[in-house]
């Protein structure tokens, strides 16, 4: 039977898979249909030819969380918090990205002001009511978000990581009257101390929560379809994978399940070469990611930032990400710089060379014309080397370049962008890039990892097998893992560990 790793990426859709009885692989790389990110699992499975009968387990990485996010591409969502406190997701930490830029401007919230809300009740720290939950309120508002269409709603009250009492009460209210509504609460979310990571933790589940349930009914019901009996498992921003029904109730999680995969190869390359730190970097159609592995395991971070302010906090890789993927475009700003990224062409309509369409220069572009990349990509698609040069040299016209220039100068940019992201992980982890030897993943990757290397002093280069499938490869070597976490608060001289064990106790129960 047949063991399957598919990542489905914002311009590719990857297949490894590995038959384990006759010892057989077979790859597959297509494009991502962008209305439809199942459809792309389906098609890769049909230019690999693997039946979905004779799958034994497919595990299934994606960027659909991250996309929903980043686009805010997802039905009308509500937050309800603690009179006081509507606002905290959008004030953050009062830190500045840029300090001294008089113009930035924050990110577009992930539930704008006029969809949060807020009710009387109040707990205090150690978890004992101040004020009674506004039942009456919550009640009234629940008629209200659903005459709105609102389709899945946070809730978010002060201190309720000591004591969900009135979280848990306020959403049997909302179920009551609204029972077709996804509803999120932060005390089961995230646990922890410090309302604004916990309360934008939330909020990103519950506005996933009717994009990822609808996803994942979509693709198993597709796969049943064509006679599946096998087991689906989802890659997890941790490492792991989960079953698809926890990732039905626990999206949040997925935010990097597809660069993911990329992690778990670099890991199963340093357990089996004598390389025990490496740099992981993976160039797809749209970003291009880093990360770092020692020891044969994966950095985790635990404030994860999906934009600025905008923090994520449960165990996650520390996977840094720019938008410098084969279709990130090039462009000249208003002082006549050329710039590179962050927007792309994606798949539809992918690069000029693609013939789909497309009308802006890209990286895969100057690649082609700089000579670097077969014409037929292996025999996976034809690519129109006149179209390449054509959007080149018009935007080299505009800064008095020739096309080969242009191209030069385009991959340069996009070299020193990739750089910057692992000059940032590495940074941040304080560490000397000397000691590491960096794995190039992906389809062009490659064709760029000597220059990187060198620009960060980086002293040798990986290049393994299957680079161009790395992620959907690393979906196939990893575990389950699941992380629990619980809150205790006080001074270690009071601490009281009959408390502490039960705690324990409890996250073993919820594990097994």
């Amino acid at each position: 039977m047949w063991h399957v790793g598919i990542d489905v990426g914002g311009t590719f859709t990857d297949l490894f898979a590995f038959d384990n009885r006759s010892g057989e692989s077979r790859t597959s790389k297509v494009l991502t249909i962008q209305h439809d990110r199942a459809e792309g699992v389906y098609n890769a499975l049909r230019a690999a030819d693997i039946p979905a009968a004779v799958i034994d387990t497919l595990v299934h990485g994606s960027t659909t969380a991250t996309n929903a996010l980043v686009e805010r591409s997802y039905p009308p969502a509500a937050m309800i918090s603690t009179e006081g406190f509507r606002d905290v997701i959008e004030i953050g930490r009062q830190r500045r990205k840029d300090l001294f830029d008089l113009h930035q401007q924050r990110p577009e919230p992930i539930i704008p002001r006029r969809r949060r809300f807020t009710v009387p009740g109040r707990l205090g720290a150690d978890g004992s009511e101040i004020a009674p939950l506004g039942e009456a309120g919550i009640r009234e508002l629940a008629r209200r978000l659903k005459a709105m269409e609102v389709t899945s709603i946070a809730i978010c009250f002060l201190n309720a990581y000591s004591n969900p009492a009135h979280e848990k009460r306020a959403r049997d209210i909302l179920h009551e009257e609204y029972p077709d509504c996804f509803v999120a609460l932060s005390s089961e979310t995230v646990p922890k101390l410090r309302e604004h990571g916990r309360f934008m933790t939330t909020v990103v589940r519950a506005v996933l929560l009717p994009v990822m349930s609808s996803y994942y009914s979509r693709l198993n019901q597709g796969l049943l379809d064509d006679g599946f009996t096998g087991t689906l498992l989802v890659l997890k921003s941790n490492g792991g994978m989960m079953g698809v029904e926890l990732a039905r109730e626990r999206p949040e999680e997925l935010v990097e399940s597809g660069p993911a995969g990329g992690v778990a190869y670099a890991r199963y390359l340093s357990e089996h070469t004598e390389f025990s730190k490496i740099i992981h970097t993976d160039m797809g159609g749209t970003t291009f990611d880093a990360s770092i592995v020692e020891d044969g395991h994966g950095l985790i971070t635990h404030d994860y930032d999906l934009e600025w302010e905008m923090p994520i906090i449960i165990p996650m890789l520390d996977i840094r990400s720019v938008g410098a993927g084969g279709g990130s475009i090039a462009w000249i700003d208003a002082g006549g710089s050329l710039r590179v990224g962050p927007q792309s062409a994606g798949a539809d309509p992918g690069p000029a060379c693609y013939q789909r369409g497309g009308d802006a220069a890209t990286i895969t572009d100057a690649n082609l014309v700089l000579g670097r990349l077969e014409p037929t990509l292996g025999g996976k698609l034809i690519l129109d080397g006149a179209a390449a040069e054509r959007v080149v040299a018009r935007l080299g016209d505009k800064i008095n370049l020739s096309a080969l220039e242009a191209a030069e100068a385009i991959i340069s940019i996009c070299c020193e962008n990739m750089a910057q992201a692992i000059k940032l992980v590495l940074i941040d982890r304080g560490r000397d890039p000397r000691d590491f030897v960096l794995a190039s993943f992906g389809g062009a990757g490659a064709m760029h990892a000597c220059v990187i290397a060198r620009a960060m002093s980086i002293p040798k280069i990986i290049v393994p097998t299957h680079a161009g499938v790395a992620s959907a490869f690393g979906a196939i070597a990893m575990d389950l893992r699941h992380d629990l976490e619980a809150f205790y608060y006080g001074p270690v001289d009071d601490a009281d560990f009959d408390q502490l064990n039960s705690l324990y106790d409890g996250l073993e129960t919820r594990g097994r």
